[in-house]
């Protein structure tokens, strides 16, 4: 259930930004094709793995997607182009200087 206090290991606790130089614990990684040096591991269970009691039966759902998120890449940037006029799509930037629909 806890690591040995007598083992060596690297630790890097909040956001991760960036890929650590050595093999290294962390909650989250960048989305990258090197990103092996991040070792994702299940830290606070209950605040990032927790799904919340749902009162709504899944099948009683509107079918839709919901997306916000920077534009920090080519890829969202059409993303967000094609899919804010579909019906079935809410999505957005929360960014204020984000292009508008």
């Amino acid at each position: 259930r806890y690591f040995d206090p007598s083992l060596l290991i690297d630790l890097k606790f909040g956001d991760v930004k960036g890929v650590p130089e050595l093999p290294t614990l962390v909650k989250d990684r960048p989305i990258r094709a090197d990103n092996g040096n991040a070792v994702v591991m299940k830290f606070n269970k209950f605040r990032h793995f927790h799904m919340p009691t749902d009162a709504v039966v899944f099948t009683d759902k509107r079918p839709a997607v919901v997306w916000r998120g920077d534009l920090n890449n080519p890829i969202r940037t059409r993303f967000l182009d094609v899919a804010r006029d579909l019906p079935f799509c809410d999505v957005g930037s929360h960014k204020r200087n984000a292009p508008a629909a």
